[in-house]
C-alpha cells in the first residue's frame, strides 16, 4: 500500500502489469524528506499508484494545487509523454517530449499551458507545480513560473474517476512514467510563489 504520509488517509495501491513501482534510495539532492526514498516506474511495464475512485478531498473545484518531484531521460513508447500526476483526466502534470504539459479540465474541454524548458528529461531531480486560483492555470518548474493561461471557469470532474501516479488517469497507453517519483502533494487551495520556490527548493 502506498501510504499517505499527510495523515489524510489517501491510501493509495502500487499497481501494473509486470511488477508494481519500485522502491528506491534516490532522492532530490536538495531535499530532506523523512521517508528516505522515493519509487522507481518502468513505463514498459505500465506501473503506477492509484486510488480508484478519488474522494471530495481530491476534487476541489475552485483552487488546486499539485506539486511532485521527478527525474526522467525517456517517454514512454508511445511517444506522447508520462503522466507524473492526474485527476482522472479531470487535472494533470505530464512530462512531454518537448516540454512539461500543466492542465484542468473544465465543463466540456481541457485547459492547458506547456512550458519548454529544455533539460526535463536531462535524468537530474525536478520539481512541478500545477496551481490553479481564481483568474488563471499557472505551471512551474524548479520554482519558476513558466507558462500561464488565464482561465476563470471552475474544475469540472466529468471524465475519469481516478487519481493515479505514473499513468494516465483514463487509461490510454501512451502516457506511462519512466523514472522515479517522489514529494506528490495535492493541495485545496492555490500556492503562492514563494511558497512553490521554497518547495523546489526542499522545503516540506
Amino acid at each position: 500500500m502506498a501510504r499517505d504520509s499527510s495523515g489524510g488517509g489517501l491510501d493509495g495501491t502500487y499497481l501494473g502489469s509486470s511488477g508494481i513501482p519500485s522502491p528506491s534510495p534516490v532522492t532530490p539532492p536538495q531535499a530532506r524528506f523523512l521517508d528516505g526514498g522515493s519509487r522507481s516506474f518502468v513505463s514498459a511495464q505500465r506501473q503506477f499508484i492509484e486510488i480508484a475512485t478519488m474522494p471530495a478531498a481530491l476534487k476541489p473545484t475552485a483552487e488546486l494545487t499539485l506539486t511532485a518531484w521527478y527525474r526522467s531521460t525517456q517517454i514512454d513508447g508511445g511517444g506522447s509523454g508520462g503522466e507524473v500526476i492526474t485527476g482522472g483526466n479531470n487535472y494533470l502534470l505530464r512530462v512531454r517530449p518537448g516540454d512539461v504539459e500543466y492542465d484542468k479540465r473544465i465543463a466540456g474541454q481541457h485547459i492547458r499551458c506547456f512550458a519548454a524548458v529544455g533539460n526535463h528529461l536531462d535524468g537530474n531531480w525536478h520539481h512541478l507545480a500545477l496551481v490553479v486560483d481564481g483568474t488563471a492555470l499557472r505551471g512551474y518548474f524548479d520554482g519558476v513560473e513558466r507558462c500561464t493561461t488565464a482561465t476563470t471557469q471552475p474544475m469540472t470532474y466529468d471524465v475519469g474517476t481516478a487519481f493515479r501516479i505514473g499513468r494516465h488517469g483514463q487509461t490510454a497507453d501512451v502516457y506511462d512514467f519512466d523514472g522515479n517519483i517522489d514529494e506528490v502533494r495535492v493541495y485545496r487551495r492555490a500556492l503562492p510563489q514563494p511558497e512553490i520556490a521554497g518547495l523546489a527548493q526542499g522545503g516540506r
